[in-house]
Order: structure tokens, then sequence, then C-alpha cells
């Protein structure tokens, strides 16, 4: 499906930017309606309890109303607590412990997704059709066997070139004259798990980091990805449901997981025809891909 140029006004967890933000304050709760006398106190700003209102992870909510009444839509009712604090409730957010957990909460991910996409959705305006967009990114985390796509902007790319961290080449390929994308897997590109690897594009002007997971991290993502697609549904679902598990595996987890490629994937890979939720999540989790001008 195409991705078209979203100015969205409140697209902070699902837009992975130059793939996915690590430290930034994530998104974690939206308001579904006016709360009156409420205030979300943020680190630099604060704003009313207005409607679609967005909540982070660390933020104050000054309000006398008790937390369970407040008419938010959490991105997992389980992994956010409301402590008490003078004059309302700061928002804490507990990702499950290495990231076994997230299976659990995919119905919520996808739910808030939904809701936020069509949210923000309305609010954006739409540019003209934009290039597909550098792949895999700056920095990136692989999946033993899974294919991976590179793409690079106007310039003719010569050859993907893998160097290890002492500069030594690991992998020629030779690119295709014409192209502006191939995809290969870690397996063709000599690489060894946990070992961190350079690319680079020459004659394109990309390069970045990448490593090739594995032990029981690649088996629990794996594990987790094939879990999704024995389950019932229709394939725009389980499609859904893998690009919200990765996005949040990036976001939650420091620098072990970086899979915006993956994401960026799977989305590509949807059905045509989605329902408008459905539409509205997949622009949502695409918006703010860093794309080619």
């Amino acid at each position: 499906m195409k991705q078209r140029t979203l100015c969205l006004a409140a697209a902070a967890f699902f837009a992975v930017g130059a793939l996915p933000g690590v430290g930034t304050a994530q998104d974690v709760g939206m308001f579904l309606g006016d709360q009156p006398d409420c205030r979300i106190i943020g680190p630099t700003v604060s704003r009313s309890c207005t409607k679609d209102a967005a909540v982070k992870a660390g933020d104050v909510i000054e309000t006398k109303v008790k937390a369970a009444a407040l008419p938010i839509q959490w991105l997992s009712p389980e992994l956010v607590r409301l402590d008490p604090v003078q004059r309302g409730y700061r928002v804490a957010f507990s990702p499950p412990p290495g990231g076994s957990g997230v299976l659990a909460v995919l119905g919520d991910l996808v739910g808030f997704a939904r809701h936020a996409g069509r949210q923000t959705h309305r609010a954006a305006t739409r540019g003209p059709e934009v290039e597909p967009p550098r792949l895999p990114g700056a920095a990136a985390t692989l999946l033993p066997g899974q294919r991976v796509s590179f793409r690079w902007c106007s310039k003719e790319a010569h050859k993907l070139v893998i160097r290890d961290a002492g500069g030594a080449t690991v992998r020629e390929i030779e690119v295709a004259p014409g192209t502006r994308a191939m995809s290969v897997t870690p397996e063709e590109l000599g690489m060894v798990p946990g070992v961190p690897y350079r690319w680079e594009l020459t004659g394109a002007g990309e390069e970045g980091s990448i490593r090739l997971l594995g032990g029981p991290a690649a088996k629990m993502v794996a594990d987790a990805l094939n879990a999704v697609d024995r389950e019932e549904g229709s394939a725009a679902e389980k499609g859904l449901r893998k690009a919200a598990m990765v996005k949040f595996l990036s976001d939650n987890y420091g620098g072990e997981f970086a899979f915006g490629w993956l994401q960026y994937q799977l989305i590509q890979e949807l059905p045509a025809g989605l329902a408008a939720g459905d539409r509205a999540a997949a622009q949502l989790m695409e918006a703010g891909i860093l794309h080619c001008q």
C-alpha cells in the first residue's frame, strides 16, 4: 500500500522516525473525551485534558477524579499504572521484561493504533505521494532467515558492502544497474549472531550499522511472529498485530531490537481494501519513516 506524507498532530507512539526512537517519552494513552478541571503536566509543557489529548509515560495528570473514571484509552491497561501524587497521578509504563510478554498485549496495541490512527488522521493534511523509504535504516537488528530490504535514494548504487567492526570486508554484492532496492538474508551477507557490522551502498551514499539477533532473544521474536500466524483471524489482523509487535519491541527495549525495517515490510504486505480502522492504524504506524525526498 502506498503511503502519503502525513502531517500529524500527535503520532509519537507509532511514528518511527529514522527508525524507532529510544529515549523519547512514549504515548501510552489518549483521552476519549474532555475532562473538566484536569491538566496533563509534562516535562516542558502542560495541556488541558481534552478529547484526543495524548498522555505520555512520566506525565502527571492533575485532577480530583478517581483514576478509574478518567476517560482514557490506554496503550495497554496491563502495562500502565497511575501512581498517586500530590494533586493527581503520575503515569508509569512498564513493558514486560525482555519482551517475552508482548503477545499477551497485542490486542491492546492494535486497538490503540486503530483509535489513535483515526483521531490523528482527521487532523492530517495529505501531501503528494512520496518515494519508498531508506532501509534498513541507520541502525537495524536482523532476524535469522528473514529477508531484509535495502533501499536507497536517487543515486546509483554499485555494491552492497558488509564490513566487520575492524573495517574488514565480510561480503560484497553487486547491485544491478538501474535498481534502487535489493532483498537479502543475513546468511547471504555472511553475518554471525551478536556481531556488529557496518553496511554501505557504494555510490549511493547510504550506510549504517546492522546486527543479527541470536540466542533466546531471536527465538522469542520468531516464536511470537509464528504464534500470530497460527492465530485465527484475517490476514490484515495478523499483519497489523505483527507490525505492532515489532514496533513495540523497537520502542521499549533499548538497542536490543531495531525492527523499523520489518515493521515497514509487514505494513507493505497488508492486503488491499483494508477497513477504515485498519487503514488508519497502518498509516499511523508507517508515518514518520525516513523517505527519500
